[in-house]
């Protein structure tokens, strides 16, 4: 199981020339991993056809940025969590449950959930036009984990503790991922590569965040693989990104630091699902008013 070292700020620079060489500076650009997994893998991502995004590029494209507060804690764990007595909690004290390490590392696996219910959704990724392969989908996940890292770089030391928290999930997914997709041999080579990517599209998006060259090209080349015909997604990802940084922006510390905050995914529906839910709703209310069934009723 690989553990990266995850560094902040300005070492980004360092970690992905170390890796990559002067590559890194643009990106990968058709690597052989990437050519390697340019091939479906369905079933590990359970991609399936049908989803109304039109309601989702709207939001991307005029919506203003919110916070992205998610309460992830179950109602009833935060009620049981306040009702503890002392006794209990000071044997949770005692087994190091309320310790700030503990606590980051609950709060990694909730920051960590709400990327990969985001980042390789079939809604999500046909509403940008992610192809569902490996090689794309794992970039998604590369490019939600790098906003998490962003927003969590003004956090000080618990904040880059929990990024290191976070990043370390993300790496034991992925080597669960690539497994599940049917990687026996070479897997350490794979997953080095896999990790070198990553470095090499952060470093790439720092940079067109900071001025360098457009986030629609970095996008372009890290996610969709340089394939031209992609250009207007890469667009509207450029647009999400920008946008999901400002609303993290406006996430309070006190959720982000919690892991209690999940992406913007309004209008991401299942095809029809919608409809059907109004349809449900009109024919409870002609239930209850005593009406005609609706059309197709028995």
């Amino acid at each position: 199981m690989i553990r990266g070292v995850m560094r902040l700020s300005s070492v980004w620079g360092a970690l992905a020339e170390a890796h990559l060489g002067a590559r890194a500076a643009q990106g990968l650009e058709g690597s052989c991993t990437a050519q390697r997994w340019a091939r479906p893998a369905a079933s590990a991502w359970h991609q399936s056809a049908g989803y109304s995004t039109d309601e989702f590029k709207k939001v991307v494209q005029a919506a203003s940025p919110r916070s992205l507060h998610f309460q992830r804690q179950p109602h009833e764990e935060v009620e049981a969590e306040a009702q503890r007595g002392f006794a209990v909690k000071a044997l949770l004290t005692l087994g190091g449950y309320y310790s700030k390490e503990s606590r980051h590392m609950r709060a990694a696996q909730r920051l960590y959930a709400a990327v990969t219910e985001q980042a390789v959704a079939p809604a999500f990724l046909q509403a940008v036009g992610i192809p569902p392969e490996f090689q794309q989908a794992h970039s998604s996940l590369c490019l939600h984990i790098w906003m998490l890292l962003v927003r969590l770089r003004p956090e000080g030391k618990d904040g880059k503790q929990l990024a290191q928290m976070l990043y370390d999930d993300f790496q034991t997914d992925v080597e669960d991922r690539a497994r599940k997709a049917g990687v026996r041999v070479r897997l350490q080579k794979t997953l080095t590569e896999l990790e070198k990517q990553f470095y090499g599209s952060s470093m790439a998006y720092d940079k067109a965040m900071a001025g360098g060259e457009p986030l629609e090209k970095a996008l372009l080349r890290n996610v969709y693989l340089l394939d031209e015909a992609k250009q207007a997604d890469a667009r509207l990802l450029a647009r999400y990104v920008r946008r999901e940084l400002a609303c993290l922006a406006q996430t309070p510390s006190e959720a982000v630091m919690a892991g209690n905050l999940k992406f913007s995914s309004e209008g991401l529906e299942e095809e029809g699902g919608a409809a059907a839910a109004a349809a449900a709703a009109a024919a409870e209310q002609a239930s209850k008013a005593g009406a005609p069934a609706a059309d197709g009723a028995a």
